[in-house]
């Protein structure tokens, strides 16, 4: 006979396979950040090595914490801005990104918190300027 612990078990492992595969764990797609660094590293007015290196550093710090907030990004975040497809994709970029939306998402509930005073048609900041401009015609 199947004990509830079994039934939650089992239950348990299913649920944690399938958040495994639907990708909800796994961290953000893989770029070649040598391909891109190189390319940057490639411009005419680059100190190759100093820029490669730089960049090398920028992308690899810019993924460990890409990696580490992975889990606690929303996915229409991550729809939004991880793009692996676009030419040159970087890590840098992407967390840049993911961290506008995330202020973008903290200033509008600021707004709706504050909920600004409410201005009617004709008393807005421009209205003595229109008012003004009806009397000069």
């Amino acid at each position: 006979m199947v004990t509830r612990v079994e039934i939650s078990l089992s239950a348990a492992i299913v649920l944690s396979a399938a958040l495994v595969a639907s990708g909800a764990f796994a961290g953000p797609p893989s770029i070649d950040m040598e391909k891109m660094c190189g390319a940057s590293a490639d411009a005419p007015f680059a100190d190759n090595t100093a820029t490669f290196d730089v960049c090398m550093s920028d992308e690899q710090k810019a993924r460990d914490k890409l990696v580490e907030d992975w889990p606690n990004v929303p996915a229409r975040d991550k729809a939004r801005c991880v793009l692996p497809g676009e030419y040159l994709p970087t890590y840098v970029e992407w967390l840049t990104c993911l961290e506008m939306e995330k202020d973008y998402r903290k200033i509008r509930q600021q707004q709706s918190a504050e909920q600004p005073a409410r201005v009617f048609p004709g008393h807005g900041p421009f209205a003595t300027h229109a008012m003004v401009s009806k009397r000069n015609r």
